[in-house]
């Protein structure tokens, strides 16, 4: 997901938002590796913002590294069996 630049400077409202609907989709639903890859993708973006509160950027920062982390760790979930072995339904990609 490619965020736009300008919301991300001019409107963090736009982006905190957003983490909250992701958030409580993922509460309601269950986290997928898009919902991670999007939640690390705000989170950075609210921490590179210019006037951001010193405190919500470091939250930002930490809960970004975990949003990432499970992105990856689902991806590897995908590849592979609880054997090690290639999961079958990555093996007809």
């Amino acid at each position: 997901m490619n965020i736009d630049p300008e919301i991300a400077q001019t409107r963090p409202a736009v982006l905190i938002a957003s983490v909250m609907h992701l958030l409580t989709c993922s509460a309601l639903h269950g986290v997928s590796i898009a919902k991670s890859r999007s939640l690390s993708q705000y989170m950075a973006a609210l921490a590179a913002g210019p006037d951001i509160d010193p405190l919500l950027r470091r939250a930002c920062n930490e809960l970004m590294a975990a949003w990432y982390q499970q992105a990856v760790e689902l991806s590897n979930e995908q590849i592979f069996d609880d054997a090690g072995e290639p999961s079958s339904s990555t093996a007809l990609h």
